[in-house]
């Protein structure tokens, strides 16, 4: 595709699964090669990240990037797009977005496949991810054929809106590679683009 909006610079961040690496072919990379293939050119990059990378030091870098374009060209302040399966949504996607919020970085949207959260008390604790204030979007795609399951999923209607949740027919290996997921992603970038994002207005952070 090549739909590209004026002043619109799209970074997308696709977040791996628990079992996934870079090392071996999986839907995470395959989605990743597919919006680079497909969008040619209209996105300003796609990055593909294992679900227990640095979110500190990756946070950090989208900070100095956004940074930077606000004091020379603010224009080109990146929108930013994060998706996430299993664990890379229920915990990678997650620390990303709360070291961002401490950083004033903002996700247009948040697209979550059967995201699995990860509680250090294990089946003691409680298993949802609350998205925090600086994502105005969020998308849910779950599955309820076999285990492990998408966790629940909580937003703060004043500051982010739920674009729905779209059940997936496939179990929770396969969701990353169910054509749903990729048409999520690309829905979304098709709003970020022309700038028609849906939700609510943006509200300060702080």
């Amino acid at each position: 595709m090549d739909l590209k909006a004026p002043n619109r610079k799209i970074r997308v961040y696709i977040v791996a699964g628990y079992t996934q690496n870079k090392a071996t072919w999986n839907g995470s990379i395959s989605i990743s090669e597919q919006l680079r293939e497909e969008w040619n050119g209209s996105l300003e990059s796609v990055s593909y990240l294992p679900w227990n990378s640095d979110w500190k030091a990756q946070a950090e870098y989208m900070w100095l990037i956004q940074d930077r374009r606000e004091d020379t060209c603010p224009k080109d302040v990146p929108v930013n797009i994060l998706c996430g399966y299993s664990y890379g949504g229920g915990y990678g996607a997650k620390k990303l977005m709360d070291h961002c919020l401490a950083r004033g970085v903002r996700f247009e949207h948040v697209i979550l496949c059967d995201p699995v959260s990860r509680n250090p008390l294990g089946w003691l604790g409680k298993w949802w991810v609350k998205i925090p204030k600086n994502v105005k979007n969020v998308w849910l795609l779950r599955q309820e054929v076999d285990y492990p399951r998408g966790c629940k999923v909580t937003v703060d209607p004043k500051y982010t809106s739920e674009a729905g949740i779209w059940m997936l027919g496939s179990g929770h290996t396969y969701c990353d590679d169910n054509p749903a997921y990729l048409e999520a992603i690309n829905k979304a970038i098709v709003h970020s683009l022309m700038g028609t994002s849906n939700g609510i207005p943006t509200r300060p952070l702080d």
